[in-house]
C-alpha cells in the first residue's frame, strides 16, 4: 500500500525533483503538492465507477423536500456521494431501477426505500488508499506531477512530457478498473435513511 509520502515522492521524481524526507518539509514542492492533493483525489474518483470506492446504502425519502417531476418520493445523496454506479428498489440491486431522476442532489423515484450503490469519498471507501489499485497510485501520482510541474520546475518541456504520461496513467487505471473482477464485499455501507449529500446535475434514466 502506498502512503501519501511515497505518492508526493513520485511525482517529484516524475518531474526530476529531489524527494521529500517527511510530509512536514519546508519548500516549494511540499506546499505545492499540499494545495493539489484533496482536488487531484478527488477529481480522480468523480471520473470512474471505481470498484475499489463502491458503497451501497438503503436510503428512506427526505421529507424536506418535495417531490417533482411526476414521482412519489424524493431522497437526499449521501454526504460521500461522488458518483451514481445503480439504483434499485431492492438491497440486492437486481434489478436496477429504470425511471428515476438525479438532480441539485437528489433522487427522484415511486419506491421507498431506495437502494443506491455509489462511488464514495469516505475515509473507509475512496479515500482508504489501502483500496486502491497499483495503476490508480499511479494515476494520482502522474497527476500531481503534471498539476505541479509549471510551479516546482517552470519547464514547458518537463510539462509536456508529464502531461502525456498522466493521460496514458489515468487511462490505465480506468481501464484496468472497468475489467477487474469485483471485490466479494463491498465497502460496509451503513444502511441509513435519507443522508444529505452534494448537489449535482440532474440525470434522467
Amino acid at each position: 500500500m502506498a502512503d501519501r509520502l511515497e505518492l508526493y515522492n513520485g511525482a517529484l521524481d516524475l518531474i526530476g525533483e529531489e524527494p521529500l524526507a517527511t510530509l512536514s518539509d519546508e519548500n516549494k514542492a511540499r506546499r505545492a503538492l499540499d494545495r493539489q492533493w484533496d482536488r487531484v483525489v478527488r477529481s480522480l474518483l468523480e471520473s470512474a465507477q471505481w470498484k475499489f470506492a463502491m458503497v451501497t446504502v438503503e436510503l428512506s425519502h427526505d421529507e424536506d423536500f418535495e417531490p417533482q417531476f411526476g414521482f412519489q418520493f424524493v431522497f437526499s445523496k449521501p454526504t460521500d456521494w461522488l458518483r451514481t454506479y445503480t439504483v434499485s428498489s431492492v438491497a440486492s440491486l437486481t434489478p436496477p431501477l429504470s425511471r428515476f431522476v438525479e438532480e441539485s442532489g437528489l433522487i427522484y423515484a415511486d419506491v421507498d426505500p431506495l437502494y443506491l450503490k455509489y462511488v464514495s469519498s469516505s475515509l473507509d471507501a475512496g479515500w482508504d488508499m489501502g483500496r486502491w489499485t497499483a495503476l490508480f497510485s499511479d494515476a494520482v501520482i502522474a497527476t500531481l506531477a503534471e498539476k505541479i510541474c509549471p510551479i516546482v520546475t517552470e519547464s514547458e518541456t518537463k510539462l509536456d512530457r508529464v502531461t502525456g504520461q498522466a493521460a496514458v496513467a489515468r487511462r490505465l487505471a480506468r481501464s484496468h478498473d472497468a475489467f477487474r473482477e469485483g471485490p466479494k464485499e463491498w465497502p460496509d455501507g451503513k444502511w441509513v435513511s435519507s443522508r444529505r449529500g452534494s448537489r449535482g446535475s440532474r440525470r434522467e434514466y
